[in-house]
């Protein structure tokens, strides 16, 4: 939380005080929150209205200028997206991890490794159609294992 503070507002101090209105919120309000598995996003959300809430009040005032914190708010990148896809790739790390040793390995040299097909077959000895099989079942396995975590898609 403290790191996406910081990003919004780029005051450690200020940063430290948002991450402790939104905890001190979200324990005051936790009734209000019905899937607790989401808590963090949450908590990310209360942060960030936070952040915007207190910049209307005209409270940042680090060097006293505010176009720098404008710039912040009008910058496209939403910290909940990013929270969101750096979650979602370590989930999908996780699984590959938990693959079969022959499928991990071919699905991790294409896709994270940036390998071809014909590198792969060469590499591990295999033909480039056990290849192409393997990262094709790598890929359905991984497929299965995300839907059965569906709570962690919603």
């Amino acid at each position: 939380m403290f790191n996406r503070a910081l990003k919004l507002c780029k005051n450690p101090d200020f940063a430290e005080d948002l991450v402790q209105e939104a905890v001190y919120l979200g324990m005051k309000n936790i009734k209000q929150l019905k899937d607790h598995s989401k808590s963090k996003y949450w908590l990310l959300t209360i942060l960030t209205n936070q952040f915007f809430k207190e910049y209307s009040k005209k409270k940042i005032t680090e060097s006293g200028n505010d176009e720098e914190y404008l710039c912040n708010l009008l910058d496209k990148k939403f910290p909940e997206k990013e929270f969101l896809e750096e979650e979602l790739d370590q989930e999908i790390r996780f699984l590959v991890e938990s693959l079969e040793e022959k499928l991990r390995t071919p699905i991790k040299m294409f896709y994270f490794q940036n390998f071809l097909y014909r590198e792969i077959s060469v590499e591990l000895n295999i033909a480039i159609g056990t290849v192409m099989s393997r990262i094709s079942r790598a890929k359905a396995c991984l497929k299965m294992k995300l839907l059965e975590r569906s709570d962690f898609l919603n």
